[in-house]
């Protein structure tokens, strides 16, 4: 896959970018079970940009003890191919044909470095004059910069009251699409030889809505957005708008699991083209059709007794509604198409798994253990179709937890790599 969005945990975490999540754990299941995980020995072709969010202290003043810095990461190998300092980094799309990355991160304006700032976490937000969003361009074999945009503010075509919630979805040659996941917000286009916003933006979630995950269909100009809106109890709805007419279609979805609250909390785009809704709380996901604007056979990945029930502290104070979410969907696709990983939202205990789906016939082959650290941090297949998952490490001065698990044997295995202060993210590298 060309995007990978950095997986800041949903509105809540984008809220609060340091903010730590749920611990996770798993058990083996289905016809081909994982083995017992072992440890990695060995260097794996793939390399992955991993972002480390740096090391702070303090509250009402914060002092940035080590700054954010993204490393070029070979799993098996002693150090990084290259590291290079970032500011507050929001997102990072790896352009697959023309070998490029995209940085968007927050810097101080006028300071080359953020090592042994000091500032008030009030600061940045919303972005400012004083505290920017820049837009990097780099090469992705060996990090350099190839143009740096510090965006402008004051005509930015969106509102971003949480700079933690801009992202960027797509590149097209010099023109990059970006758009932020707050209330009312819009797609908006950069061109970067021009350096300036494009005329046209688009609304992917009408009235008080935020998109909750977004899409790009590059061959039908066509963006699709899962919206989550809360004015009148729990609403969800897809919506697909034409970045060439500006034309827009909408399904609601309803309750898909047990809880009303179970409307969705992650879309996938599949390489043959199916768009699909998934509840990781519920254990289902469904199939949209985009032609006849309708909702499929609801498909439950993973056996209907594993489904979840609302766990006993929300049955027990009556809360029902999608602030009991702990995340959105944790999601990954295969180069080759065939497997989803998904994660497998709110369980009661440490009985926390990734799943994979098998794409042809939608069923599951396994769930796969991780290893139990922290807030789980990303996901994600290299060009082999093995799929990596990251974990919070449990300290600063302690190595990251990485599990190494490969469909076609069911091998799987776990490292523990140095990548800095506090990883929060990795990419893969094209």
């Amino acid at each position: 896959m060309t995007k990978k969005t950095l997986r800041i945990g949903g509105m809540a975490l984008a809220l609060g970018l340091l903010a730590a999540g749920a611990l996770w754990s798993a058990q083996a299941f289905g016809a081909r079970a994982a083995k017992e995980p072992a440890a990695y020995s060995g260097i794996d072709e793939a390399v992955f940009l991993v972002v480390d969010r740096g090391h702070f202290s303090g509250q009402a003043e914060v002092l940035v003890m080590a700054a954010p810095q993204l490393l070029a990461w070979q799993p098996g190998s002693d150090f990084p191919r290259w590291t290079t300092e970032a500011g507050f980094v929001l997102d990072v799309y790896a352009d697959e044909a023309g070998g490029r990355l995209f940085v968007l991160d927050q810097r101080k304006a006028g300071e080359d470095s953020l090592q042994d700032l000091r500032y008030s976490p009030g600061d940045t937000d919303p972005p400012s004059e004083e505290w920017p969003l820049v837009l990097t361009q780099m090469d992705a074999e060996d990090g350099r910069v190839l143009s740096q945009h510090t965006l402008d503010i004051a005509s930015l075509p969106t509102g971003v009251f949480y700079s933690a919630a801009m992202r960027v979805l797509a590149v097209n040659g010099d023109e990059v699409l970006m758009y932020s996941y707050t209330e009312g917000d819009r797609l908006f286009s950069y061109d970067l030889k021009q350096r300036a916003y494009g005329e046209q933006t688009w609304m992917l979630c009408e009235g008080n809505a935020f998109p909750v995950e977004v899409h790009y269909n590059a061959d039908a100009g066509e963006v699709y957005a899962l919206c989550h809106a809360y004015y009148s109890g729990m609403q969800a709805w897809v919506t697909g708008t034409s970045l060439t007419d500006g034309s827009q279609w909408h399904l609601d979805i309803p309750a898909l699991g047990a809880e009303d609250y179970m409307v969705g909390n992650g879309l996938v785009y599949t390489l043959d083209g199916r768009l699909l809704v998934l509840d990781t709380d519920a254990g289902v996901l469904v199939q949209v059709d985009v032609t006849a604007g309708s909702l499929g056979e609801i498909v439950h990945y993973r056996p209907e007794q594993e489904a979840s029930a609302a766990p006993w502290w929300q049955r027990l104070f009556g809360v029902r509604t999608a602030t009991a979410k702990r995340w959105f969907a944790f999601t990954a696709l295969s180069p080759d198409g065939r497997w989803l990983a998904v994660d497998d939202g709110i369980r009661e205990g440490d009985a926390l798994r990734f799943w994979l789906v098998d794409l042809a016939n939608m069923e599951t082959a396994t769930a796969v253990q991780v290893k139990v650290t922290g807030y789980p941090l990303s996901a994600m297949f290299d060009d082999a179709n093995v799929l990596w998952i990251m974990t919070e490490k449990g300290s600063s001065t302690s190595g990251s937890p990485v599990t190494r698990f490969d469909p076609a044997s069911g091998e799987q295995t776990v490292l523990y790599a140095a990548l800095g202060s506090w990883p929060s993210d990795f990419v893969l590298l094209p």
